[in-house]
């Protein structure tokens, strides 16, 4: 069993009932433990019988009530009652374990942390090293780790890209941009000798990418920027995140986003500039996390490696890249409707709302391959206009 975590996680530390977010009001009902739920009916007082009162019973699950969407044991302030009347220790394993999760691949763990918290993506745009990604082999294999059914042989080259890929977003030879590119080749070249079923080109391109001077010649070309491949990716998207967020502190943003993009008033001009400003030496590592981050939380996944599932190596790809030029749209448009690049604060905001559709809903996370597909955003001439 491989256990591969990402970034220094064991190192940070939840400030629990002084947490000024709101990621817990936006997770919904929460699945309560077994050895949590006999402790909680066991609590004596007042607090006791309201824990009580606020626990439902569904197909053998104890499940924590909601009042308008939000926990039952949210105060005004959104701060855990729980957390504050018995301590972080008798909060339920969900929420204790929050903002770390682990998720199968084959068998892969991969340990990370949720950018639904703030604090997280705070940590995470922060950075000025390279993440740092580790490995270890070793027995312990958890007691809720199923294998699924890969087939192996690609299971070993999918995890063999995976680290290709993550040379290529962590290589400084290039911009961003280029890093982009050379992400976007090598998985296109990588499906069409997968799909071919010829393992053995599949192995020479690994290889080949996975030394950054190798693709240099494919990557340094100088694309003039293209504004209208960014403006449609961000008003299609946009109607999607708008039906899923209706009446989140998301919507305001976004509604007033789009409004903007359509009028008249919109400024194409402060736009562009303000790409040029948000792709400046000061962003790169910024962006470069994000990406990192990005691959590690979505190119293998679970159903992705099962042999009855369709196995798509480059949609991931697409579908990583597009959730990062989206993060970027939003940003800019956001600098130019205020006259001023975005605080930390406020791209990290951006980012954990934004998490939240995929980190805790996989329906959505379908719904928005659909809508690649529907407006036909896995096109190779307007993905190159997009990462110019």
């Amino acid at each position: 069993m491989k256990h591969i975590t990402i970034g220094e996680i064991n190192k940070f530390q939840c400030i629990g009932s002084q947490c000024p977010y709101t990621c817990c009001a936006n997770w919904g009902r929460i699945s309560v433990d077994k050895k949590t739920d006999e402790y909680y009916q066991s609590v004596e007082g007042a607090f006791g019988e309201e824990l009580r009162e606020n626990i439902v019973r569904e197909d053998g699950r104890a499940l924590l009530k909601t009042r308008d969407g939000r926990c039952a044991f949210l105060n005004e302030e959104n701060l855990c009652r729980i957390y504050m009347e018995l301590g972080p220790e008798r909060m339920c394993q969900s929420c204790r374990m929050y903002p770390r999760f682990e998720k199968p691949a084959g068998d892969i763990i991969f340990h990370y942390m949720r950018i639904s918290c703030p604090e997280v993506g705070r940590i995470l745009l922060s950075r000025k090293a390279p993440m740092k990604i580790r490995m270890v082999e070793d027995e312990f294999k958890p007691d809720w780790f199923v294998l699924r059914n890969p087939d192996w042989n690609f299971f070993q080259c999918a995890e063999r890209a995976f680290e290709a890929n993550l040379l290529i977003l962590q290589s400084r030879l290039y911009s961003v941009a280029e890093r982009e590119r050379a992400f976007l080749l090598f998985n296109r070249s990588l499906q069409n000798a997968l799909d071919a079923g010829n393992m053995a080109e599949a192995e020479a391109l690994i290889a080949h990418f996975s030394a950054p001077e190798n693709y240099a010649s494919l990557v340094q070309s100088k694309l003039s920027a293209h504004l209208p491949s960014k403006v449609r990716l961000f008003r299609e998207l946009c109607a999607l995140f708008l039906i899923q967020n209706t009446g989140s502190s998301m919507f305001k943003m976004f509604a007033r986003s789009v409004d903007y993009i359509k009028s008249e008033d919109a400024d194409m001009d402060a736009l562009s500039d303000m790409f040029k400003t948000l792709d400046g030496d000061s962003f790169q590592r910024e962006q470069e996390s994000l990406l990192t981050y990005l691959l590690f939380n979505h190119y293998l996944s679970s159903d992705l490696l099962d042999k009855r599932a369709k196995r798509d190596l480059f949609g991931e790809a697409v579908f990583i890249l597009t959730m990062f030029q989206f993060y970027r749209i939003f940003s800019a448009v956001l600098s130019v409707t205020d006259e001023k690049v975005l605080s930390l604060q406020d791209r990290t905001l951006i980012l954990s709302l934004l998490s939240r559709g995929f980190e805790h809903n996989q329906e959505f996370r379908k719904k928005f391959h659909t809508e690649l597909e529907k407006h036909n955003f896995y096109d190779l001439g307007f993905l190159f206009q997009l990462l110019s």
